[in-house]
């Protein structure tokens, strides 16, 4: 196990708690930077199929450069693309907080009661 041991960012007694929370906080921003690079992974999919995928696949494709057409459908694909993913997000954290609010009722009834 020797060197995987250094590794792990929670071994008790190696790291101090600013330490910890650095770790902690990194983890957190490579994540957020991974579910990035998926949103735009699949953007960049969906939208070259839509509006490039047919013509390369006919062959009549532009090899240098992009046809007035197909710049138009990618920025009107992109700016869609965001705007859902943004309508999602907002979405998501609502519900999370209605949830999140939910639950705090419920934990705090019963502790309300025992006073």
């Amino acid at each position: 196990m020797g060197w995987l041991s250094g590794l792990n960012p929670f071994k008790a007694g190696t790291m101090n708690q600013r330490q910890l929370d650095e770790r902690r906080q990194i983890m957190v921003l490579s994540g957020e930077v991974e579910a990035m690079g998926d949103i735009f992974g699949r953007m960049n999919r969906q939208c070259y199929e839509k509006c490039i995928g047919e013509s390369v696949r006919n062959g009549t494709a532009h090899e240098d450069e992009l046809c007035i057409d197909e710049e138009k459908c990618l920025v009107n694909c992109a700016t869609k693309f965001v705007r859902v993913q943004q309508r999602v997000m907002e979405e998501f954290v609502k519900e999370s907080e209605v949830q999140a609010a939910a639950a705090g009722l419920t934990q705090a009834g019963p502790q309300a009661g025992a006073t």
